[in-house]
């Protein structure tokens, strides 16, 4: 998703993808400013060049090599000292990840802590979390030795019992809206608070809240993935009023009805209405 919304971005003349960017982003393909054009692109320019680690002989150094680790948030919790810098290799072979440290729980396979239990523990609503802050580096003779400083890990819920109803609930969506945290170290977060995910808060943003807010790309790289679907793509119902409807109260009442679709979100199969496609057209009917 990431790699298609990158270059229809880039695209001087799909003018379809840049009405669905002026719609989830506020904003227009012109915007020089701060977090405008360029910024969003290049979240998504990132995000597109990643690339698989190379496999090391033992997992543990596999995993030590990588910028960003996905994992399952609902692993198996370790008892409290059953985890140790002698048996480590040993345990990260394992179905377990976590084990309680203090008055958090210590990611003993990426050397990672968080303050409180797992999200998947706890029955939180969230479908995935980003966590940015590793543990110190060990003594370099430490089985714990030889992180990624720089290691970001994301976790996924558990989506054995979840009703998958909406696109957004599809795993890679919820993925590139971590990955943007990721790619951004946390410049792009969740605002506003308690009005950030879901397709009703991204479209009813604030311009200054959209390009900041991580659903709003990861909405971005769903419109461009739905749009490439094999069998015939959608895309975002457009506004525009056909000139044969020619009474203004008709046509401020289809207005108001198409801008409805739009701000639910409603997909249409996709007709490629591109700068280029109308010029190859039109070389067809040229007298």
């Amino acid at each position: 998703m990431a790699k298609r919304a990158s270059e229809r971005l880039k695209s001087a003349t799909d003018t379809d993808f840049e009405n669905v960017f002026e719609q989830v982003m506020k904003m227009k393909k012109s915007d020089n400013g701060d977090k405008g054009f360029a910024y969003v692109k290049g979240v998504f320019d990132d995000i597109a060049s990643w690339t698989k680690v190379t496999d090391e002989p033992h997992v543990f150094d596999t995993i030590k090599k990588a910028d960003i680790r996905i994992f399952c948030d609902n692993d198996k919790m370790a008892p409290v000292g059953t985890v140790t810098t002698r048996n480590l290799k040993e345990k990260v072979l394992g179905d377990e990840r976590w084990t309680p440290n203090g008055e958090g729980h210590w990611d003993f396979k990426n050397d990672m802590k968080i303050p409180d239990k797992p999200d998947c523990l706890v029955d939180r609503p969230a479908q995935a979390y980003t966590n940015l802050r590793p543990l110190p580096a060990p003594p370099s003779r430490n089985s714990r030795s030889g992180q990624n400083p720089q290691r970001i890990v994301i976790s996924n819920l558990d989506f054995n019992t979840r009703e998958i109803w909406k696109l957004s609930n599809l795993l890679s969506v919820t993925l590139l809206h971590e990955f943007v945290h990721a790619s951004t170290e946390g410049a792009v977060i969740d605002t506003p608070k308690g009005h950030c995910y879901g397709w009703d808060n991204v479209i009813n943003e604030r311009p200054e809240d959209a390009r900041r807010n991580a659903e709003n790309y990861a909405f971005l790289g769903l419109w461009a993935a739905v749009a490439d679907f094999s069998r015939g793509g959608y895309t975002m119902s457009r506004v525009q009023v056909p000139d044969a409807i020619t009474d203004p109260k008709e046509r401020a009442d289809k207005e108001k009805e198409m801008r409805q679709r739009t701000r639910r979100g409603r997909m249409i199969r996709y007709t490629d209405i591109t700068t280029r496609a109308i010029r190859s057209v039109a070389k067809f009917f040229k007298a």
